[in-house]
């Protein structure tokens, strides 16, 4: 499902239309829109719209007018034919809405726009159009990842790369195995839980420290009266209120670090511990320091919101330095790893968050990481450290001083001549050349000896040949460790009272219980730590306006009457595959189709399409009444997408059909126009115009600006068709 975003963007392109004399094509990103003549010129700034999205009745005055003959349908904007002449999306100047105009910028929120939903597809019990009785989502089949529109991202995929193109068909994204994507996105529990939603939060691992855990399932048990509010101080947290409030069962456990072990509610008393997690984070000084070294060396960015960097296996020493440096952002660690030439590697990352996605925004105007002006001001002894240990080398002849040199041949020259000036800011004086065709910065003798002082307590044993012999018994700064972190992640927090408040609320207002089930047998609720247990969730209508409000969940302000749960031991997974993982649904009759219990092994998760007569409006794929058919398009293994080659052989082991390949070779955008349209290759009498198409290279990237390279062409007369949509 592509992300809905009205933005300002360049005109790329002003183009006659063939058939109008009076109006004109213009080009937004890759979408063509058609607009009356003379509105815009090349280069111009536009508010582009998108399809699908649903305007606000206010807005949608404002731009076409009180009388304009112009109606959308519902407010909604479509694809759209405007004299033989595909239009798709709607393109106006951002002074005519009162919008002073910067590229980039993103007004959706801003504006009141929302996204078209379509009408609910998923399938019914039975899997036809008959005897509809119920339709849900099964918790053991769960969502694929979102992918994006190739025409918002046009420069994704490099002209004569080599990608693979598969027919999109229109169904439903299901898999084997529960597994959640973290995505970012913000929920309440009532939310997530009602809707079998498959959202990441954070949980404590066995060494105390943040890491995102997977919802392995969802519980709604009815409701009840038998509750317990406990209210708790909020010290050296962040701003607000100094105390807090959870409602919770009388055998739900929370973590006491004291006593390293869970404690029940009801064995609970006013001045005992409770473990927080504080909500208002920011990256530490030191933190920031040894990412921007990490992004100027060899690190790179996994959707922005991560930084990855591996070094050879001798130099393990120095990504332990990194990691210790990193504090509470510091992510896992693989200790050996192959490269692609054979070496033998140690490989780490930090954790996704925010906070890194804000320092390196500006550094991903490109495909290409490059660095911006912004850098300037912002190196210090630290970073320098970290990029000369990743970058940089010593140049050391008997007939010469020593010299410092960095590899910046993955730079621009504005990027190169932005990095000399940060050094300037700092009093060392460096120059550019060029060697062989390939980029160096230099600092020649008395400046690098100003370098090597500054940078020298941070280098440690394994990387000191990188020093002049004079500087390499300077002892190593330990930045940070366990006990001296900037702002300890989980802070103690001490119990207020304990109140019974079940008289309070019989006759009022029933209270939900909602259960989830989580990877590491523990999350945060409202930023406490909980155990798996029967945590639950209340509404108390009549406090609604006081204490209430000002309770939070993870990622966020919940809505008034809502808290985060724990979960129960019931695991709908591979290791109960003999129990609960059928269950009567058109999922389920499709596994069984397919043998997927007996076929899939641990740590493998399949995903496909489910088509059928009934199960898709008006795309039955030439399957007759009652009929379904699975056609597999991705597949998962240990949280490792494979490739497309090792994709097709798993499937062709395994007795699954794929979505029928379309191409292989150089990609190009003709290419995709072309396998965009046309008829299915699953049922071309029947189904004359296919969705779309799917792009992916022939092996697994990371793209910063769409996360995993994979992208998706939809078909503008499918578009043109009552109730289908860009966000299938």
């Amino acid at each position: 499902m592509s992300t809905l975003k009205a933005e300002i963007c360049k005109i790329e392109k002003v183009e006659n239309h063939p058939n109008a004399d009076r109006l004109e094509i213009v080009q937004v990103k890759d979408w063509n829109c058609v607009v009356s003549k003379d509105t815009f010129l090349e280069g111009d700034l536009c508010l582009y719209i998108p399809i699908d999205s649903i305007l606000p009745e206010e807005l949608e005055k404002r731009i076409f007018g009180e009388n304009s003959k112009v109606k959308l349908h519902k407010h909604r904007i479509r694809t759209i034919k405007l004299r033989g002449v595909i239009s798709q999306g709607l393109v106006i100047k951002p002074e005519e809405i009162g919008i002073c105009a910067k590229e980039g910028q993103d007004l959706t929120s801003y504006l009141g726009i929302t996204k078209y939903e379509p009408p609910e597809e998923l399938p019914s019990v039975y899997g036809t159009s008959k005897k509809i009785k119920k339709r849900y989502i099964n918790s053991n089949f769960h969502k694929y990842t979102c992918i994006e529109n190739i025409k918002n991202h046009p420069k994704v995929f490099e002209t004569n790369e080599w990608v693979s193109i598969t027919e999109k068909v229109h169904g439903c994204l299901q898999s084997e195995t529960p597994i959640s994507l973290v995505d970012g996105t913000k929920k309440s529990i009532k939310e997530i839980v009602d809707n079998k939603i498959d959202v990441p939060i954070w949980g404590m691992d066995e060494n105390k420290n943040i890491v995102p855990t997977k919802i392995l399932n969802w519980f709604n048990n009815g409701t009840t009266h038998e509750w317990k509010k406990i209210i708790f101080t909020k010290n050296k947290a962040g701003k607000g209120n100094y105390f807090r409030t959870i409602v919770c069962t009388t055998n739900h456990k929370f973590y006491n670090s004291i006593s390293d072990e869970y404690i029940e509610c009801s064995k609970l008393a006013p001045g005992d511990s409770l473990y927080f997690m504080r909500d208002d984070f920011q990256l530490s000084y030191i933190q920031e320091q040894v990412l921007i070294g990490k992004m100027l060396g060899d690190g790179s960015s996994y959707r922005l919101k991560a930084v990855s960097f591996s070094h050879k296996k001798e130099h393990e020493e120095y990504l332990d330095y990194t990691l210790i440096s990193l504090g509470g952002i510091a992510g896992n660690k693989q200790k050996e790893v192959i490269s692609g030439y054979g070496t033998s590697m140690v490989r780490a990352r930090t954790i996704e968050n925010y906070a890194i996605e804000d320092l390196f925004k500006d550094w991903f105007t490109s495909d290409k990481k490059q660095v911006p002006k912004s850098i300037i001001g912002k190196l210090s002894p630290l970073s320098l450290a970290f990029w000369y240990m990743d970058d940089g080398s010593l140049s050391h002849h008997e007939d010469q001083e020593d010299r410092a040199n960095f590899a910046v041949c993955g730079f621009n020259e504005e990027s190169i001549t932005n990095l000399i000036e940060a050094f300037f800011y700092l009093g060392i004086e460096a120059v550019k050349y060029n060697a062989d065709g390939y980029w160096r910065i230099r600092l020649n003798s008395y400046e690098a000896e100003k370098f090597f002082t500054l940078i020298s307590p941070y280098i440690p044993n394994c990387m000191k040949y990188k020093l002049p012999e004079r500087y390499r018994e300077v002892p190593i700064i330990y930045l940070q460790n366990e006990k001296n972190t900037y702002r300890q992640k989980f802070i103690e927090q001490k119990i207020i009272s304990i109140e019974d408040i079940a008289d309070n609320l019989k006759g009022k207002m029933n209270l939900n219980k909602y259960d989830l089930e989580t990877e590491t047998h523990n999350f945060i609720a409202n930023n406490i730590v909980v155990h798996n247990s029967s945590f639950r969730v209340g509404w108390v209508k009549n406090e609604a306006n006081t204490i209430w409000k000002k309770i939070k969940k993870l990622f966020g302000l919940l809505p008034t009457h809502e808290f985060l749960t724990g979960s129960r031991n019931i695991q709908l997974s591979y290791r109960n595959k003999n129990k609960y993982f059928y269950d009567k649904n058109v999922y389920v009759k499709t596994a069984e189709m397919y043998d997927l219990k007996n076929k899939l092994r641990m740590g493998e998760v399949i995903y496909g399409e489910i088509i059928g007569n009934g199960i898709q409006h008006g795309y039955s794929y030439g399957c007759k009444e009652g009929e379904t058919k699975f056609y597999a398009y991705d597949v998962m293994i240990d949280d490792k997408w494979l490739d497309v080659e090792k994709f097709k052989s798993f499937c062709k082991e395994r007795g699954l059909p794929t979505v029928p390949f379309l191409y292989t070779g150089p990609y190009s955008k003709e290419i995709v126009n072309s396998y965009t349209i046309g008829a299915s290759i699953l049922f071309p009498t029947g189904q004359p115009i296919r969705e779309g198409c799917v792009i992916k290279p022939l092996e697994e990237k990371i793209n910063p600006y769409v996360g995993r390279k994979v992208l998706k062409s939809i078909n503008p007369e499918y578009l043109l068709l009552k109730n289908n949509s860009e966000f299938h």
